[in-house]
């Protein structure tokens, strides 16, 4: 790394290299459109962060290989891909340029974490937390009518803020809610009061999402996130800190959901989406009878039927994104990606419970891959900003430390 990006990452101050990294992490909840604000500032910083001298880690090697395979994967899938006057090839091209586009922000998230893996987080956190409060703030106006154009903020009777989805927007709601749950443990009853209020923000968002992966994809994450605190607690008094300040959140949560629930407006929808299965799941070509077919195409398709073609060629899409990703970019593309997935899972679970500087920071980013990773089972999250934000996160700190992580007995 030069020493003027080494300079911009190390600054006290906050100058303009990084208010701009924090003005990217705080309009990451407006996606409605694309390309999104967050599109237009990413493409901006990679370019000016790349040019200044920004080193991508040279450690990076084995899952940047499978990411660079999975782009060949996807271009290969393009130029065998039928002709399709529904979705021709420019239209092929942008999903993949997209995906691509996606990739490069994840190789930059994490060369800059592994450049200040204390600073750099700590400031998009910060960010993270301002798009969450405000995606929040603003699902609840359209959802209890407060603002004019409610609709636009709405879908089917559920929130969805300023993303496209809602199952989108309270997912992108979890990694908050964990990073406010290990801030906890920190010092001082009035910044703990705080943090308990916009974890309920947080959680009351989460729930008008009404979208039953993402509270799946919470309860994992939770799991993921406790365990591995408790693991790594260390100390009889940090486990004890955790434990007090999990039961009273615990309690507090549990009185604010009932609360909402209670209310007729948030009943009938909540008793509604809390079924296990919707009709949309096992109907003729709902979701599983999509899966089957996807699976019946990877195996006759092997160089794939092109990016985002499921749709079309299946009627709907298979609501999970290793079958979606190996249906359209073939064998490779399958292969590579589910690789990279994994991978990501070993080498992060090591890293959490190695103790290190950047232990506690890690275990809540990991928790929350882990509950998108699992999510990605029913539903497809390739396209989902925060999850290669996070992947950056999470890879940055990895590689960030000089020693390796060794897997036989979890120590650095």
């Amino acid at each position: 790394m030069t020493d003027r990006v080494g300079q911009v990452l190390r600054e006290k101050r906050i100058g303009p290299g990084l208010a701009s990294l924090w003005l990217l992490i705080a309009v990451s909840s407006f996606v409605f459109i694309e390309p999104a604000p967050y599109d237009i500032i990413a493409v901006v910083l990679c370019v000016t962060f790349f040019t200044l001298g920004l080193k991508v880690p040279s450690r990076l090697g084995l899952p940047l290989l499978l990411m660079a395979l999975f782009v060949v994967a996807n271009i290969l899938s393009i130029l065998f891909a039928k002709p399709s006057l529904e979705q021709p090839a420019a239209y092929l091209a942008f999903y993949a340029g997209l995906t691509v586009y996606l990739i490069v922000t994840w190789v930059f998230f994490t060369s800059l974490v592994a450049a200040n893996p204390r600073r750099v987080p700590e400031l998009i956190w910060s960010g993270y937390l301002v798009a969450a409060i405000i995606a929040v703030a603003l699902g609840l106006a359209g959802y209890f009518r407060l603002v004019p154009a409610t609709d636009l903020l709405m879908e089917h009777g559920r929130a969805r803020s300023t993303f496209k989805d809602p199952n989108v927007f309270a997912s992108f709601l979890i990694p908050v809610a964990l990073y406010l749950l290990a801030a906890m443990g920190t010092p001082g009853w009035g910044k703990r009061l705080i943090r308990i209020g916009l974890f309920l923000v947080i959680i009351i968002g989460l729930l008008l999402g009404f979208s039953r992966g993402a509270w799946g994809n919470f309860a994992v994450s939770l799991g993921v996130f406790v365990v591995l605190s408790l693991a790594t607690a260390g100390t009889l008094q940090r486990y004890l800190n955790f434990m007090s300040a999990g039961s009273l959140i615990a309690l507090v949560t549990v009185v604010a959901i009932i609360g909402a629930v209670s209310m007729p407006q948030i009943n009938e929808m909540f008793v509604k989406r809390a079924a296990l299965l919707q009709p949309y799941d096992v109907e003729v070509g709902g979701r599983f009878s999509t899966q089957r077919a996807a699976l019946q195409t990877i195996l006759e398709v092997p160089i794939g039927i092109g990016p985002n073609r499921t749709q079309i060629e299946l009627g709907r899409v298979p609501h999970n994104v290793y079958l979606k990703v190996a249906a359209e970019n073939g064998w490779l593309g399958g292969i590579t990606f589910t690789a990279f997935t994994l991978l990501t899972v070993w080498r992060g679970f090591w890293f959490c419970l190695a103790r290190g500087p950047h232990q506690r920071m890690a275990i809540v980013v990991y928790a929350s891959i882990f509950g998108i990773v699992v999510q990605g089972l029913l539903i497809d999250t390739l396209h989902w900003r925060h999850f290669f934000l996070l992947l950056g996160m999470l890879w940055g700190v990895i590689l960030a430390d000089n020693k390796r992580v060794m897997p036989a007995t979890g120590s650095r």
